[in-house]
């Protein structure tokens, strides 16, 4: 039914906010080895 759809749809979202929050980090700390140097 569409409650479960609607909590699966709600479940990749978070997966993907949680997958974009690591990229960034990966982003910053590749940064601040680059101007470490």
């Amino acid at each position: 039914d569409y409650v479960n759809e609607i909590d699966a749809i709600k479940q990749k979202l978070q997966q993907r906010d949680d997958e974009i929050i690591e990229l960034q980090k990966k982003v910053i700390d590749l940064y601040e080895q680059l101007y470490k140097k």
